[in-house]
């Protein structure tokens, strides 16, 4: 009898010391001594419907729907929803380093906060928004796209543009679209993927072409401010005609092939040896030969041969040329003459002359004399 008395004083005590969680609430609990979980390494689980919900393993991992969660929230199937709680808010997800986006094993969105980044397609995107694939937007009005991007004046914005583009319209086809001021239209440029053309369709035969019907702007204009007016502008005229031109025709006009320094008119293939070849005649009011051999004034020395009248004539009857002056064959086989040295020997040979004339004439002063004195 006086076990079962002490018994039953044991259990009341146990039950008075013991803490139970009501249905209703619970106060004044301590979370270091009071709450719902495991102590050993087994996982928590809770339940609804007598199926498992949620997990929480002994390493503090998160499982919905899933009884083996492989990161601190894990979620298998169904769906995340992230409504706002009233008027004025806005649903949030606070992002610390880096969020994955997967479907499967493929991660197919990045979201990257530490550097700022989103990537699709890619898992390391490398600016603010880094897509690897083709984006497609369709839809909406103007309104709609400025206030979304803050476009604002297309011009100003610089983004690039196809005919799908709500604010474009009737736009042609391969053209480039222009900012008209309040719509796109068609704009001068035209590209067919392989060549340009501005002014023109017509770019089968070449990569980039220029077309201009007024007859006082130039075609085209090429402009260096940091060197100045030199080379300025170029021009096509209608006819095949090429101008190149320097501003106000003050600067350089300086045409120069980079690999040998020649410069070819009417012919591509420059002659050996030369900087400038021209196919055909050249006309000029004043040409200036600038010569690196000493010119002929050592005719005029004391010390200087003149070869005598008759020795001259036996040369002439021999070779029919004068001496020093190439002959027709040598002319023909050097394939013309250079202007200066021809010059300087023709001068060569005005001076020996010169000479001549001189000496006949003293020849002739004392011929005359003689007579005066018979």
């Amino acid at each position: 009898m006086k076990k079962i008395i002490f018994f039953i004083a044991l259990v009341g005590i146990t039950k008075a010391n013991a803490q139970e969680w009501s249905q209703t609430g619970n106060a004044g609990t301590n979370p270091s001594v009071n709450f719902i979980g495991t102590t050993d390494l087994h996982s928590f689980v809770i339940r609804s419907n007598n199926a498992s919900r949620i997990f929480v393993d002994s390493l503090g991992k998160v499982g919905i729907g899933t009884s083996a969660p492989t990161a601190h929230l894990h979620f298998n199937g169904g769906k995340f929803i992230l409504n706002a709680t009233s008027t004025g808010n806005s649903s949030l997800i606070k992002i610390k380093s880096l969020l994955e986006i997967q479907n499967g094993s493929i991660t197919f969105a990045v979201f990257d906060a530490v550097n700022q980044r989103v990537g699709i397609g890619t898992t390391t995107p490398a600016t603010p928004l880094d897509v690897n694939g083709t984006i497609t937007a369709a839809g909406g009005n103007s309104a709609n796209w400025n206030a979304a991007f803050g476009w604002g004046n297309h011009a100003a914005a610089g983004y690039v543009i196809t005919e799908n583009d709500p604010q474009i319209g009737a736009v042609a086809t391969s053209y480039v679209p222009r900012w008209n001021g309040s719509a796109l239209a068609t704009g001068s440029i035209y590209d067919n993927i392989t060549a340009v053309g501005i002014g023109t369709t017509s770019v089968g035969d070449c990569k980039f072409a220029v077309q201009q019907s007024s007859a006082t702007i130039a075609t085209s204009k090429f402009l260096n401010t940091t060197k100045g007016a030199n080379i300025s502008w170029i021009h096509f005229g209608n006819n095949g005609d090429w101008f190149i031109r320097s501003a106000a025709n003050a600067g350089n006009v300086i045409l120069q092939d980079q690999a040998a320094g020649t410069v070819c008119i009417g012919t591509t293939s420059p002659a050996a040896g030369f900087k400038l070849s021209v196919y055909g005649k050249i006309i000029a009011e004043e040409i200036r030969v600038k010569l690196a051999v000493n010119w002929p004034d050592f005719v005029f020395a004391e010390d200087y041969h003149l070869m005598p009248v008759e020795e001259l004539k036996n040369h002439i009857a021999l070779n029919n040329h004068l001496p020093g002056i190439p002959s027709a064959a040598e002319m023909e086989a050097q394939g013309g003459a250079d202007l200066g040295e021809m010059q300087q020997k023709l001068l060569q040979k005005i001076e020996e002359l010169t000479l001549y004339i001189i000496k006949q004439q003293e020849e002739i002063n004392a011929l005359s004399k003689k007579v005066d004195n018979r």
